[in-house]
């Protein structure tokens, strides 16, 4: 094949192509379900307005975020005490 004269296949990597190198991806967790109370519904819908979005996630995890700076240390010592004293198998 002479200079200037290329083809590509439908199987070429065209990233690998260019010298890009493949992005890391997050491993995320899902869970089913969660059984919420109306009072529990109307909070995570409040949450989503203030940060505008339709994504009850995204309100979740903003949740899970704000509860573990405020409450995080107390969690894990809470934890390693019961640990302590019989093994926690989720």
């Amino acid at each position: 094949m002479a200079l200037g004269e290329t083809s590509l296949k439908k199987t070429d990597n065209i990233d690998a192509l260019l010298g890009k190198s493949p992005e890391t991806k997050k491993v995320s967790t899902t869970t089913k379900a969660a059984k919420l109370t109306d009072e529990e519904v109307e909070q995570i819908d409040l949450i989503k307005k203030m940060l505008v979005t339709d994504n009850t996630s995204e309100a979740i995890r903003w949740c899970i975020k704000a509860a573990w700076a405020m409450h995080g240390d107390k969690v894990k010592e809470i934890v390693e005490k019961r640990e302590a004293i019989l093994p926690i198998n989720l």
